[in-house]
């Protein structure tokens, strides 16, 4: 081989070696540089989300004691009004924008059941006044 050639060979072999060695730095840092950015984002994500969380249960709070320092909600509470209880929890959730609300609960409690029975809210288990020791009793479906 031909001193020249040797020569020309030896060349492109370290440049060949540089630009590897080169793309190898630059591509960890890039790597290191996406993987930070990454973090960072989610940093601000998790952040927001959180904030909007805490936004939003001070919200509900708010309207809550609202709800429970109403006059009327109070009176329909203590008469076991159910039409009333159902109508001031759709206004107030309507209010506030909520995506459920609890009336439905209200509205399937048979008001018949003493306000201590543990099964008052499953029409399966019906219970007597069981002065807080209620034993369910199946009825077929």
């Amino acid at each position: 081989m031909a001193l020249g050639t040797r020569i020309a060979v030896t060349f492109l072999l370290l440049l060949a070696a540089v630009l590897a060695a080169a793309l190898g730095a630059v591509s960890a840092t890039n790597r290191g540089n996406a993987e930070r950015e990454v973090q960072r984002q989610l940093d601000v994500g998790a952040s927001v989300f959180s904030r909007l969380l805490e936004s939003n249960r001070r919200q509900l709070t708010q309207a809550a004691q609202a709800v429970a320092s109403d006059y009327g909600f109070r009176e329909a509470v203590a008469s076991r009004d159910t039409d009333t209880l159902v109508s001031v929890l759709e206004n107030s959730g309507q209010r506030i924008g909520a995506a459920m609300v609890g009336a439905d609960l209200a509205r399937r409690r048979p008001s018949s059941l003493p306000p201590a029975c543990m099964y008052r809210q499953a029409r399966r288990f019906p219970c007597r006044p069981c002065k807080g020791a209620a034993r369910p009793t199946a009825r077929p479906a």
